[in-house]
């Protein structure tokens, strides 16, 4: 799953992880983040960077990315689970789709996406960043080509119960 900030991906990965709970077929991996856990965010592993970047050095992760002054990862681990078959859903970021879909050739994209408006104010809802942060998260673009093949596009301007219904149309097979 990939989308900007304030588009609602962790509530509609949170909804989809609770309906298709018991289902071992989908996993909802938490990602590893040099961010303090907040309990108004996303459930992730917390590292400081020195723990993420011996973790990265080990190959601890099969996708990293840096967005907002924070290091992303998501566990190498699951790379066995999708060998299998399984689906692996994950909030990522859009600049590692093309390496995500080079290593793994069964990734499938969700693209969330909402109008400005509401993602303003989701970001300023949330408190969890200053203006700034906010502004610079509202401003950033990542290039890459969303027209890709195979890319399911989810609008989330809706409730949330639209959104994770929409979300899981996209991903449940």
């Amino acid at each position: 799953m990939v989308g900007p900030s304030g588009a609602g991906k962790d509530s509609l990965i949170q909804g989809a992880r609770q309906r298709l709970a018991g289902d071992p077929n989908y996993l909802f991996p938490q990602r590893v983040v040099s961010r303090p856990v907040d309990p108004k965010r996303e459930r992730h592993e917390s590292v400081t960077q020195a723990e993420f970047d011996a973790m990265q050095a080990g190959g601890a992760f099969c996708l990293v990315w840096k967005a907002h002054g924070l290091s992303y990862g998501v566990p190498a681990s699951l790379a066995g689970a999708l060998a299998q078959g399984r689906s692996v859903i994950v909030n990522a970021s859009r600049s590692v789709v093309e390496e995500a879909s080079a290593r793994f050739p069964n990734v499938e994209v969700v693209q969330v996406t909402v109008s400005p408006a509401t993602r303003a104010l989701r970001l300023a809802l949330r408190k969890s960043e200053g203006e700034q942060d906010q502004r610079d998260r509202l401003a950033r673009s990542v290039t890459w080509s969303h027209e890709r093949a195979g890319v399911r596009e989810v609008n989330n301007d809706g409730s949330l119960e639209d959104g994770i219904a929409a979300f899981l149309q996209a991903v449940v097979r």
